[in-house]
C-alpha cells in the first residue's frame, strides 16, 4: 500500500509539473519554446479517469512488475486532463563540415610566370637558310577533285532514271540489230542452191590459171587478161 500511494504521488507531481509548464506556455510568460522533456511522446493525450485503489492495483499487477513512466495511461484518484502538444524537434547535432577547398591541394596546373615590362628582350636576326613557303596549291588541287566527286555524286542522284532508260534503249537497239542479223542468215541458208553451187565449184577447178608475172615482172590480173585479149601474150 505504501508503494502504491509513492508511485501516485510521483506520477501527480509530474502531471502537476506538466500542467505548470503549459500553463506558462500559454500565457506567454516563455520568450521561447519550453524544451522538450525525456520520456514524452509527441501528439501525447494523456486523460486521467477516477477510479479506487483496488483497479490501480489490479492494473499495475497485469503490466508486471516494471514501474510506469509517464509514456504509460496513469489511473488517478484525481482528475487531471493533460494535452501535450506537438512538440518541434531540435536539428541532430552533428559533426561540422568544413566546405572550404585547401587551393594548395587542387590546385596543381602549371602557370607561366610573369614578365617584367621594364626587362629588354633579345631580338634574334633572321637565319641565313631560307624558309619553304608553304603553299596552298595541293590543298586546292584536293579540294576540286573532292568537289568535282560530289558535283558527280550528285548529278548520278539526279539523272538515275534517265540514265536507266537511255541504258534501257540502247540494249534494245543492240537486240533487235542481233535479231535482224540472225534472220538474213537464216534468209541466205533459204535461199541456198545446192545445184548451183557445186556447178560453180567444177566450173572454178576446169579454169586454167591466168599468169601474174609478164617478162620477169609483176603485173595486175586485169592488164594481163587484156593482153590475153589482144594476142599479145599466149594462154
Amino acid at each position: 500500500m505504501a508503494l502504491l500511494n509513492q508511485l501516485l504521488t510521483r506520477g501527480v507531481w509530474n502531471l502537476n509539473k506538466f500542467s505548470r509548464n503549459f500553463s506558462q506556455v500559454n500565457s506567454g510568460s516563455f520568450k521561447s519554446a519550453p524544451q522538450p522533456v525525456l520520456g514524452v511522446r509527441a501528439n501525447l493525450n494523456i486523460n486521467c479517469v477516477e477510479k479506487n485503489e483496488r483497479g490501480v492495483v489490479q492494473e499495475l499487477l497485469t503490466k508486471g512488475s516494471r514501474i510506469p513512466t509517464l509514456t504509460d495511461p496513469l489511473w488517478l484518484r484525481s482528475v487531471v486532463p493533460i494535452s501535450i502538444g506537438t512538440i518541434v524537434p531540435r536539428p541532430a547535432v552533428g559533426i561540422p563540415v568544413n566546405y572550404r577547398i585547401n587551393p594548395i591541394i587542387y590546385d596543381q596546373t602549371w602557370k607561366k610566370p610573369m614578365e617584367d615590362p621594364t626587362s629588354s628582350k633579345i631580338i634574334e636576326e633572321a637565319p641565313d637558310v631560307a624558309r619553304i613557303e608553304k603553299q596552298a596549291a595541293r590543298l586546292i588541287v584536293i579540294r576540286r577533285i573532292k568537289m568535282n566527286r560530289h558535283k558527280l555524286r550528285k548529278l548520278r542522284k539526279k539523272m538515275k532514271h534517265e540514265w536507266g532508260k537511255r541504258k534501257l534503249r540502247r540494249e534494245i537497239r543492240k537486240e533487235r540489230a542481233f535479231l535482224d542479223s540472225k534472220l538474213a542468215q537464216i534468209r541466205e541458208a533459204e535461199r541456198f542452191d545446192a545445184k548451183a553451187f557445186v556447178a560453180n565449184i567444177i566450173a572454178k577447178a576446169k579454169e586454167k590459171e591466168i599468169p601474174r608475172r609478164w617478162n620477169g615482172k609483176r603485173m595486175p590480173a586485169w592488164w594481163i587478161r587484156e593482153q590475153i585479149a589482144l594476142g599479145k601474150i599466149k594462154f
